[in-house]
């Protein structure tokens, strides 16, 4: 009887650890999901200059920038995403000669990770423009992040129009993500398959917003 049971026991930690391995976090990746309490931990405002296809000043956008990028994380994935929260954001423009000064309280409730905070264009002030009292009241969903180690070589890939408009991250890895990754063709070895890669599309402007 003792022998049945300790199979039993042995039989039911097999299949918990298989459960647990069928959803373990592919090696060379990162998971993090996000709570009212962490969202700050990882997720910063960040300001972004827009340049035009002469370099000159285009206007801007202000959105959440992944805090981990700094460490050489990208985003391989967005999973069930979902914010609202409250912000106040000030601007300055001139008009025929004249200065302009606005601030406002807005609420907002997105799906989409690069939210945007606030933005203006060519004859805003970029110096001026600000967003702060950022309150978030509810946020959810799971990010995947290529880690450091996993990484082989990031391409930038630029507007074909506008030089200073990068418009994704071609980030190309060791291991692959499955359903995130594609196999990568080196178009100089006669398109032979060279490792794996992913799209951060997180961008706007010259500075990675993931």
């Amino acid at each position: 009887m003792k022998r049945v049971v300790r199979l039993s026991v042995i039989m039911l930690l097999v299949m918990l650890m298989s459960a647990m391995t069928a959803f373990a976090v592919p090696a060379g990746y990162k998971e993090v999901k996000l709570t009212k309490k962490n969202f700050k931990k990882y997720f910063e405002v960040k300001k972004v200059k827009r340049l035009d296809s002469f370099g000159d000043f285009d206007g801007y956008r202000i959105t959440f920038s992944s805090k981990l990028l700094k460490k050489g994380y990208y985003v391989c994935d967005v999973k069930d995403f979902a914010i609202k929260g409250t912000v106040v954001e000030r601007w300055k423009y001139k008009y025929k000669g004249k200065t302009y000064k606005h601030s406002h309280k807005w609420k907002y409730n997105s799906t989409y990770l690069n939210t945007y905070l606030g933005s203006g264009s060519g004859n805003y002030s970029y110096s001026y423009a600000k967003v702060s009292k950022l309150k978030i009241k509810k946020v959810k969903g799971t990010i995947i992040f290529a880690i450091p180690s996993n990484i082989r070589k990031v391409e930038k890939v630029y507007s074909s129009t506008n030089k200073n408009d990068l418009m994704y991250c071609k980030v190309l890895v060791k291991k692959p993500y499955a359903g995130k990754t594609y196999t990568n063709y080196d178009e100089n070895a006669n398109y032979k398959a060279d490792g794996y890669y992913f799209t951060d599309s997180y961008t706007y402007g010259k500075t990675l917003l993931a």
